[in-house]
Protein backbone atom coordinates (compact mmCIF):
# COMPACT_ATOMS: atom_id res chain seq x y z
CA UNK A 1 0.00 0.00 0.00
CA UNK A 2 1.17 3.20 -0.45
CA UNK A 3 2.71 5.30 1.89
CA UNK A 4 0.03 7.69 2.72
CA UNK A 5 -2.79 5.67 2.02
CA UNK A 6 -5.53 4.42 3.95
CA UNK A 7 -8.46 1.60 3.98
CA UNK A 8 -11.50 2.89 4.84
CA UNK A 9 -13.54 1.52 7.54
CA UNK A 10 -16.38 1.02 5.13
CA UNK A 11 -14.41 -0.14 2.05
CA UNK A 12 -11.87 1.55 -0.57
CA UNK A 13 -9.25 3.96 -0.01
CA UNK A 14 -8.51 7.30 1.03
CA UNK A 15 -4.97 9.10 1.29
CA UNK A 16 -3.53 11.65 4.28
CA UNK A 17 -1.69 14.37 3.93
CA UNK A 18 -0.04 17.53 5.52
CA UNK A 19 -1.92 17.93 9.02
CA UNK A 20 -5.09 15.82 8.89
CA UNK A 21 -5.93 16.29 4.72
CA UNK A 22 -7.73 13.61 3.70
CA UNK A 23 -8.04 13.09 0.12
CA UNK A 24 -10.50 9.88 -1.70
CA UNK A 25 -8.13 8.05 -3.63
CA UNK A 26 -8.73 8.15 -7.62
CA UNK A 27 -9.35 4.30 -8.16
CA UNK A 28 -11.92 3.92 -5.36
CA UNK A 29 -13.59 7.05 -6.65
CA UNK A 30 -14.10 5.12 -10.19
CA UNK A 31 -15.68 2.11 -8.73
CA UNK A 32 -18.66 4.62 -8.90
CA UNK A 33 -18.57 3.61 -12.33
CA UNK A 34 -21.04 1.01 -13.25
CA UNK A 35 -19.01 -2.32 -14.16
CA UNK A 36 -21.88 -4.26 -15.66
CA UNK A 37 -19.48 -6.45 -17.77
CA UNK A 38 -18.22 -8.08 -14.04
CA UNK A 39 -21.77 -9.43 -13.57
CA UNK A 40 -21.21 -11.55 -16.88
CA UNK A 41 -18.08 -12.52 -15.99
CA UNK A 42 -18.41 -13.17 -12.40
CA UNK A 43 -21.43 -15.94 -13.50
CA UNK A 44 -19.25 -17.24 -16.39
CA UNK A 45 -16.26 -18.01 -13.66
CA UNK A 46 -18.74 -19.71 -11.38
CA UNK A 47 -20.13 -21.72 -14.35
CA UNK A 48 -17.38 -22.79 -15.02
CA UNK A 49 -15.88 -23.32 -11.69
CA UNK A 50 -18.57 -25.43 -10.85
CA UNK A 51 -18.57 -27.80 -13.85
CA UNK A 52 -15.12 -28.36 -13.77
CA UNK A 53 -15.37 -29.00 -9.39
CA UNK A 54 -18.31 -30.58 -9.48
CA UNK A 55 -17.22 -34.03 -8.28
CA UNK A 56 -16.21 -32.05 -4.93
CA UNK A 57 -19.04 -29.45 -4.38
CA UNK A 58 -21.29 -32.45 -5.20
CA UNK A 59 -20.24 -34.32 -1.88
CA UNK A 60 -21.25 -30.74 0.10
CA UNK A 61 -23.91 -29.95 1.93
CA UNK A 62 -26.48 -26.95 0.23
CA UNK A 63 -25.28 -24.10 2.15
CA UNK A 64 -21.38 -25.36 1.97
CA UNK A 65 -21.43 -25.52 -1.60
CA UNK A 66 -23.16 -22.49 -2.23
CA UNK A 67 -20.65 -20.74 -0.23
CA UNK A 68 -17.74 -21.71 -1.59
CA UNK A 69 -18.84 -21.33 -5.53
CA UNK A 70 -19.88 -17.59 -4.94
CA UNK A 71 -16.67 -17.14 -3.30
CA UNK A 72 -14.39 -18.29 -6.86
CA UNK A 73 -14.66 -14.67 -8.34
CA UNK A 74 -12.97 -12.85 -5.22
CA UNK A 75 -10.53 -15.79 -5.22
CA UNK A 76 -9.38 -15.18 -8.61
CA UNK A 77 -9.37 -11.23 -8.35
CA UNK A 78 -7.16 -12.43 -5.35
CA UNK A 79 -4.56 -14.30 -7.63
CA UNK A 80 -5.01 -11.84 -10.30
CA UNK A 81 -4.23 -8.68 -7.55
CA UNK A 82 -1.19 -10.57 -6.25
CA UNK A 83 0.03 -11.40 -9.78
CA UNK A 84 -0.21 -6.95 -10.41
CA UNK A 85 1.69 -6.32 -7.32
CA UNK A 86 4.39 -8.36 -8.08
CA UNK A 87 5.05 -7.02 -11.53
CA UNK A 88 4.42 -3.69 -10.19
CA UNK A 89 6.99 -4.10 -7.77
CA UNK A 90 9.75 -5.44 -9.99
CA UNK A 91 9.24 -2.21 -12.58
CA UNK A 92 9.60 -0.28 -9.67
CA UNK A 93 12.60 -1.90 -8.16
CA UNK A 94 14.09 -1.55 -11.40
CA UNK A 95 12.96 2.11 -12.16
CA UNK A 96 14.62 3.23 -8.85
CA UNK A 97 17.67 0.96 -9.08
CA UNK A 98 16.73 -1.30 -6.72
CA UNK A 99 17.67 -5.12 -5.63
CA UNK A 100 14.09 -7.09 -6.75
CA UNK A 101 13.77 -9.45 -3.75
CA UNK A 102 11.04 -11.71 -3.16
CA UNK A 103 9.52 -15.21 -3.90
CA UNK A 104 8.31 -15.02 -7.55
CA UNK A 105 6.29 -17.73 -9.48
CA UNK A 106 7.15 -18.27 -13.08
CA UNK A 107 4.84 -15.92 -14.70
CA UNK A 108 5.28 -13.08 -12.70
CA UNK A 109 9.29 -13.67 -13.28
CA UNK A 110 8.17 -13.75 -17.28
CA UNK A 111 5.85 -10.34 -17.02
CA UNK A 112 8.94 -8.55 -15.04
CA UNK A 113 11.03 -9.98 -17.66
CA UNK A 114 8.73 -8.33 -20.33
CA UNK A 115 9.21 -5.26 -18.68
CA UNK A 116 12.74 -5.42 -19.26
CA UNK A 117 12.19 -6.19 -23.04
CA UNK A 118 10.23 -2.43 -23.33
CA UNK A 119 13.14 -0.58 -21.19
CA UNK A 120 15.86 -2.35 -23.84
CA UNK A 121 13.75 -1.23 -26.44
CA UNK A 122 12.71 2.42 -25.64
CA UNK A 123 15.11 2.97 -23.05
CA UNK A 124 12.63 5.04 -21.29
CA UNK A 125 14.28 7.81 -18.65
CA UNK A 126 12.25 7.58 -15.55
CA UNK A 127 11.07 10.69 -13.93
CA UNK A 128 8.64 9.09 -11.28
CA UNK A 129 8.18 6.24 -9.69
CA UNK A 130 5.30 5.01 -7.41
CA UNK A 131 4.71 8.59 -7.14
CA UNK A 132 1.75 9.54 -5.03
CA UNK A 133 -0.12 12.88 -6.44
CA UNK A 134 -2.68 14.91 -5.02
CA UNK A 135 -4.97 17.27 -6.06
CA UNK A 136 -5.60 20.06 -3.15
CA UNK A 137 -8.57 21.49 -5.16
CA UNK A 138 -10.56 18.58 -6.22
CA UNK A 139 -9.80 16.42 -2.79
CA UNK A 140 -8.36 13.28 -4.81
CA UNK A 141 -5.35 11.45 -4.38
CA UNK A 142 -3.66 8.60 -6.16
CA UNK A 143 -0.21 6.65 -7.10
CA UNK A 144 1.04 6.81 -10.29
CA UNK A 145 2.87 4.23 -11.59
CA UNK A 146 5.80 6.04 -13.61
CA UNK A 147 6.40 9.24 -15.68
CA UNK A 148 8.91 8.58 -18.05
CA UNK A 149 11.10 10.13 -21.15
CA UNK A 150 11.21 8.41 -24.37
CA UNK A 151 13.17 10.37 -27.44
CA UNK A 152 10.72 11.18 -29.78
CA UNK A 153 13.05 9.98 -32.97
CA UNK A 154 12.99 6.55 -31.42
CA UNK A 155 9.48 6.32 -31.29
CA UNK A 156 9.19 7.28 -34.60
CA UNK A 157 11.94 4.74 -35.58
CA UNK A 158 10.09 1.76 -34.27
CA UNK A 159 6.45 2.69 -35.23
CA UNK A 160 6.59 5.43 -37.16
CA UNK A 161 5.04 8.52 -37.60
CA UNK A 162 1.52 7.39 -37.97
CA UNK A 163 0.61 5.55 -34.62
CA UNK A 164 3.00 7.85 -32.65
CA UNK A 165 0.22 10.93 -30.86
CA UNK A 166 2.73 12.51 -29.08
CA UNK A 167 4.83 15.93 -29.87
CA UNK A 168 7.93 16.53 -28.30
CA UNK A 169 7.56 20.79 -27.44
CA UNK A 170 10.40 22.80 -29.44
CA UNK A 171 12.69 22.85 -26.93
CA UNK A 172 13.27 19.31 -26.03
CA UNK A 173 13.81 16.33 -28.54
CA UNK A 174 11.62 13.75 -26.16
CA UNK A 175 8.47 13.41 -24.55
CA UNK A 176 7.32 12.78 -21.34
CA UNK A 177 4.76 10.20 -20.77
CA UNK A 178 2.50 9.22 -17.72
CA UNK A 179 2.19 5.62 -18.06
CA UNK A 180 0.20 3.32 -16.25
CA UNK A 181 0.57 -0.86 -16.29
CA UNK A 182 -1.60 -3.07 -16.33
CA UNK A 183 -1.36 -7.15 -16.24
CA UNK A 184 -4.91 -7.89 -16.78
CA UNK A 185 -6.56 -9.32 -19.77
CA UNK A 186 -5.14 -10.98 -22.55
CA UNK A 187 -2.84 -8.93 -25.35
CA UNK A 188 -3.61 -11.46 -27.99
CA UNK A 189 -7.01 -11.16 -28.01
CA UNK A 190 -6.74 -7.30 -26.99
CA UNK A 191 -8.03 -7.03 -23.70
CA UNK A 192 -7.12 -5.76 -20.50
CA UNK A 193 -6.94 -2.44 -21.13
CA UNK A 194 -10.36 -0.08 -21.27
CA UNK A 195 -11.38 3.65 -21.90
CA UNK A 196 -11.87 3.78 -18.13
CA UNK A 197 -7.81 3.85 -17.85
CA UNK A 198 -8.50 7.36 -19.41
CA UNK A 199 -10.52 8.54 -16.18
CA UNK A 200 -7.59 7.58 -13.87
CA UNK A 201 -4.50 8.92 -15.62
CA UNK A 202 -6.43 12.19 -16.48
CA UNK A 203 -6.93 12.62 -12.66
CA UNK A 204 -3.33 11.88 -12.20
CA UNK A 205 -1.88 14.48 -14.59
CA UNK A 206 -4.34 17.29 -13.24
CA UNK A 207 -2.96 16.69 -10.20
CA UNK A 208 -1.30 20.15 -8.26
CA UNK A 209 1.81 18.12 -6.40
CA UNK A 210 3.28 14.74 -5.87
CA UNK A 211 3.64 14.11 -2.00
CA UNK A 212 7.86 13.71 -1.20
CA UNK A 213 8.30 10.78 1.53
CA UNK A 214 10.12 13.50 3.39
CA UNK A 215 6.62 15.78 3.44
CA UNK A 216 7.44 18.45 1.00
CA UNK A 217 5.12 19.41 -1.57
CA UNK A 218 6.80 18.92 -5.46
CA UNK A 219 5.34 20.62 -8.45
CA UNK A 220 4.14 17.68 -11.07
CA UNK A 221 6.50 17.60 -14.37
CA UNK A 222 4.76 19.17 -17.11
CA UNK A 223 3.24 15.97 -19.04
CA UNK A 224 3.12 15.50 -22.88
CA UNK A 225 1.08 12.89 -23.05
CA UNK A 226 -0.33 9.10 -21.80
CA UNK A 227 -0.31 5.08 -22.31
CA UNK A 228 -0.58 2.11 -20.96
CA UNK A 229 2.38 -0.83 -20.66
CA UNK A 230 0.37 -4.12 -20.63
CA UNK A 231 2.56 -6.38 -19.05
CA UNK A 232 2.09 -10.20 -19.13
CA UNK A 233 4.55 -13.20 -19.32
CA UNK A 234 3.93 -14.02 -23.00
CA UNK A 235 4.52 -10.65 -24.39
CA UNK A 236 3.97 -6.59 -23.68
CA UNK A 237 2.37 -3.60 -25.75
CA UNK A 238 2.10 -0.06 -25.31
CA UNK A 239 -1.31 1.29 -25.45
CA UNK A 240 -1.76 5.45 -25.97
CA UNK A 241 -4.44 6.63 -23.93
CA UNK A 242 -5.99 10.10 -24.88
CA UNK A 243 -6.36 11.39 -20.99
CA UNK A 244 -5.23 15.39 -21.52
CA UNK A 245 -8.39 16.45 -22.86
CA UNK A 246 -10.26 18.71 -20.61
CA UNK A 247 -13.47 16.89 -21.38
CA UNK A 248 -11.89 13.70 -19.89
CA UNK A 249 -10.71 15.27 -16.73
CA UNK A 250 -14.67 16.84 -16.43
CA UNK A 251 -15.94 13.36 -16.50
CA UNK A 252 -13.67 12.19 -13.92
CA UNK A 253 -14.82 15.14 -11.96
CA UNK A 254 -18.30 13.75 -12.97
CA UNK A 255 -17.40 10.09 -11.79
CA UNK A 256 -16.23 11.72 -8.45
CA UNK A 257 -19.25 13.72 -8.28
CA UNK A 258 -21.44 10.63 -8.24
CA UNK A 259 -18.82 9.20 -5.76
CA UNK A 260 -19.72 11.61 -3.15
CA UNK A 261 -23.28 11.21 -3.52
CA UNK A 262 -22.81 7.46 -2.74
CA UNK A 263 -20.41 7.75 0.12
CA UNK A 264 -21.66 10.68 1.51
CA UNK A 265 -24.80 12.61 0.59
CA UNK A 266 -26.90 9.47 0.44
CA UNK A 267 -26.28 8.96 4.31
CA UNK A 268 -27.76 12.53 4.68
CA UNK A 269 -30.72 12.91 2.30
CA UNK A 270 -32.76 10.59 4.45
CA UNK A 271 -34.89 11.71 7.95
CA UNK A 272 -36.13 9.51 10.72
CA UNK A 273 -38.95 7.89 9.81
CA UNK A 274 -42.35 8.58 11.14
CA UNK A 275 -44.46 5.98 12.10
CA UNK A 276 -48.27 6.52 13.55
CA UNK A 277 -48.90 5.66 17.51
CA UNK A 278 -49.72 2.04 18.42
CA UNK A 279 -52.90 3.87 19.58
CA UNK A 280 -53.68 5.63 16.63
CA UNK A 281 -57.44 4.59 15.04
CA UNK A 282 -57.92 5.17 11.59
CA UNK A 283 -61.22 4.83 9.79
CA UNK A 284 -62.37 1.29 9.05
CA UNK A 285 -62.49 0.59 5.09
CA UNK A 286 -65.57 -1.10 3.74
CA UNK A 287 -66.25 -3.45 1.18
CA UNK A 288 -68.68 -3.40 -1.03
CA UNK A 289 -69.08 -6.65 -3.42
CA UNK A 290 -70.51 -6.07 -6.90
CA UNK A 291 -73.85 -6.89 -7.24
Amino acid sequence: MPRNARNASHGGRFYVWGKGERYWSVTTILQALPKDALKFWAAKVVAEFAFDRSKTWFTMGREEAIDWLKREPLRFTGERADYGSAVHAAAEAYAVGRPLRGDFTDDERAAAGQFLRYVKLLEPRFVASEASVYSRTQKYAGTLDSIVEIELDRLLSIWGPGLIPWEAPKDRSFVRLLVDYKTGGDIEEGKGVYPEVALQLAAYAHAEFVGAPNGLEVPLPEIDGAAVLHLQAGGWRLVPVDALRDDVFKAFLYVREVHRWREVISKEVLGTELLPPDDADGPTLSVVANA
